[in-house]
């Protein structure tokens, strides 16, 4: 048995990485294959096939407790769209009813317009569900512009008059949303301080950093088209709070840096302790594979500039395993969920504290 050198032991490493690679693109691809099998002329046939017989079809009930919030109660909301998920997978039609809810929020109303607009979810089979019966909470369902992603017996005038984030908005392209990012915090200033002076507050930088993780995060090791991301700038009618939700389904942020970590790309990341990990992101005690200073630092400028700003209040971060709350002159909360979320969201508050 001869001894591999250095330069031999390298090419062999770096030639099964390139393999791999590859066959996780061979896997994906075939998935979304799968996924996309049928023709658009199908899927139309099928959906006005499900609707003429859908009242006769036996589904699974997906009832909601009366407190339908992820920030107030996320670990029955993950579990409650993994039940659902886990039906359509087994060919299933579900119904989603949400009539008996009486608190909700606009970060679970993305969510819930996310993922049944995702075939991966579904698995292409129709489904049914009916709206909270609490007033508001209609409103708050009209407002944000949910029924552009559903087809409704009930509401058939769509949303359409929002310009700067106030509906839901579904974002494909491959870059941060610079302009849409000013539009959306101008919006929200005017709302929350009745002023149009946006550019010297840190929500701007907050927003374009928040895009930016989403989108690097929940796309790190796959195709840069595989997964949107939504966005929603949800202003209370009632008061001057603005909340601001991203939302991805990809990988996750450490099922990101997970892949980094195995790559070599980052260093000081203890794999399956993403609490620990968290924390460590936040103080800005992690290093790049470079060692660039301004390398990895997304979620570090994030922490500060909300540590920063007693207008930004319950900024929260769900992704993979983890749920955190940071707030200035506030203890950091962090919690492990009994369910992992499949991608990441960034929620928090915009609030005039005079």
């Amino acid at each position: 048995m001869h001894k591999l050198n250095k330069k031999k032991k390298r090419f062999l490493i770096l030639k099964s990485i390139k393999r791999h690679k590859h066959e996780l693109e061979r896997k994906r691809r075939r998935k979304i294959k799968k996924l996309n099998s049928l023709p658009e002329k199908v899927l139309t046939r099928k959906r006005k096939s499900y609707e003429h017989k859908k009242d006769k079809i036996v589904h699974t009930d997906c009832i909601a407790d009366e407190n339908f919030s992820l920030i107030n109660n996320p670990d029955y909301i993950i579990s409650y769209f993994e039940k659902a998920r886990k039906s359509f997978k087994e060919k299933q039609y579900v119904n989603f009813d949400l009539g008996g809810v009486k608190t909700t929020g606009p970060e679970t109303i993305l969510l819930l317009s996310a993922l049944i607009n995702e075939p991966e979810f579904t698995n292409n089979i129709p489904f049914k569900g009916r709206s909270p019966l609490q007033a508001d909470l209609q409103q708050m369902f009209r407002q944000v512009g949910f029924y552009n992603f559903v087809k409704s017996n009930e509401l058939t005038q769509l949303t359409n008059k929002d310009l700067h984030g106030e509906i839901i908005h579904r974002i494909t392209r491959k870059k941060v949303e610079n302009q849409l990012a000013g539009d959306i915090c101008k919006s929200a200033v005017k709302h929350t301080f009745k002023s149009d002076n946006y550019i010297h507050k840190t929500i701007l930088p907050i927003l374009i950093e928040c895009m930016a993780n989403t989108w690097n995060h929940a796309n790190y090791g796959t195709s840069e088209d595989e997964y949107n991301w939504w966005l929603l700038a949800y202003k209370e009618p009632k008061t001057d709070c603005t909340k601001f939700c991203i939302l991805d389904l990809g990988v996750g942020i450490f099922g990101s840096l997970n892949r980094k970590f195995a790559e070599g790309a980052i260093t000081y990341i203890f794999p399956n302790k993403n609490l620990t990990n968290l924390k460590n992101i936040f103080k800005g005690n992690t290093r790049t594979r470079t060692k660039e200073e301004k390398r990895g630092k997304g979620l570090n400028t994030i922490y500060n500039l909300v540590k920063s700003d007693k207008t930004i209040q319950n900024f929260t971060i769900i992704t993979n395993d983890v749920f955190a709350i940071i707030e200035q002159d506030k203890e950091d909360v962090y919690k492990k969920l009994k369910t992992p979320f499949k991608g990441t969201l960034y929620y928090w508050e915009l609030r005039n504290n005079g």
